[in-house]
């Protein structure tokens, strides 16, 4: 795993982890009551923390659905393969239809949704999104070794009408 895909992966465990102990928190608290005889006061923190739950899902769901892909004119960017940027350690360039596997896994590196990876309808799916006119994916590669160390992956998104 390159050291930008574990800075990433140790944010996101981070996270996750921050949101279980907060769970784990509600949970026990919830128990704690229950055994007091307060059945009402713990019901209340369970139901508290659900729609809590359900408010973070609704906020994912409504950032995805509110955003609409905008169609990238290819003819502007550096075509595939194309080397975008070179330096003394790493050379940046546009995806190509060979690095499937070496994409395909920094996606399941970052994943909240590895069992979903089990799809092959969801792996393909997953490679068509990198390829499609929405998105702009480059890789991040060592220039010594030529390994992968990353990815770059921009989608293009328009929220309401620009005028």
């Amino acid at each position: 795993m390159g050291i930008i895909s574990e800075k990433k992966r140790k944010i996101k465990s981070k996270a996750e982890r921050a949101l279980i102990e907060e769970v784990i928190k509600r949970l026990e608290s919830a128990i704690e009551l229950k055994e007091k005889g307060k059945e009402t006061e713990g019901d209340a923190v369970v139901n508290d923390m659900k729609e809590w739950l359900d408010g973070i899902i609704k906020g994912i769901e409504n950032d995805i659905s509110n955003k609409e892909l905008l169609a990238i004119d290819r003819s502007y960017l550096p075509q595939t393969g194309e080397v975008i940027a070179e330096g003394a350690k790493i050379i940046l360039s546009v995806i190509r239809e060979d690095e499937r596997k070496n994409y395909l896994t920094v996606s399941y590196e970052h994943s909240f949704v590895k069992n979903a990876y089990k799809d092959e309808q969801f792996v393909e799916n997953t490679w068509k999104e990198f390829l499609s006119a929405s998105s702009f994916v480059c890789s991040i590669y060592e220039k010594n070794l030529k390994n992968m160390l990353d990815i770059v992956w921009s989608r293009i998104y328009l929220k309401g009408i620009w005028n």
